[in-house]
């Protein structure tokens, strides 16, 4: 499918509804291209998810409310795909489990989770432009490595188990 983003993007989506999980692996239109991979859970009451990639520029523009993200720079498809699950086992150990996902539901999930990263970031445009302009020029995430060792991401599972926030 074509990605309506400006550059555009060509993507493959996949479903892997053993472990609720997409896969997707995209190619930009910029010159010169760039190629890149995810996997994405959403939680159950579509209260958030889980990402896990393997390209820190994926993680630049600041997160929407109950998302949780990982990157692992220079992993194989392989190893983004084992990290994701042994992540989203460690949402269930605390109770934080994944919905279950399907090839016909793809589109509008991903609709949906694109509109909930514009609302995040228009809710506080310049706040999000200089995030994301700083992370892009250092090259810096604080979603570097699994979940259970990110202060965010423990601060955004906390908020997701009470609903505080």
């Amino acid at each position: 499918m074509t990605v309506g983003i400006s550059p555009p993007a060509l993507m493959v989506a996949f479903v892997h509804e053993a472990e609720r999980t997409y896969g997707t692996a995209f190619r930009t239109t910029t010159l010169p291209p760039k190629t890149a991979f995810d996997c994405v859970s959403i939680l159950d009451g579509d209260r958030g998810g889980l990402t896990t990639g393997a390209e820190p520029a994926g993680a630049v523009i600041p997160a929407a409310r109950g998302s949780l993200r990982q990157v692992f720079p220079r992993a194989s498809v392989e190893e983004v795909f084992e990290r994701h699950r042994e992540a989203l086992q460690y949402l269930r150990g605390r109770g934080l489990h994944a919905r279950s996902v399907s090839a016909s539901a793809f589109h509008r999930d991903f609709a949906t989770s694109f509109r909930r990263q514009r609302e995040a970031f228009l809710a506080s445009p310049l706040r999000g432009a200089a995030i994301t302009l700083w992370r892009a020029a250092t090259g810096r995430t604080p979603h570097l490595g699994p979940i259970a060792t990110q202060p965010a991401a423990q601060a955004t599972i906390r908020e997701l188990l009470t609903g505080a926030g």
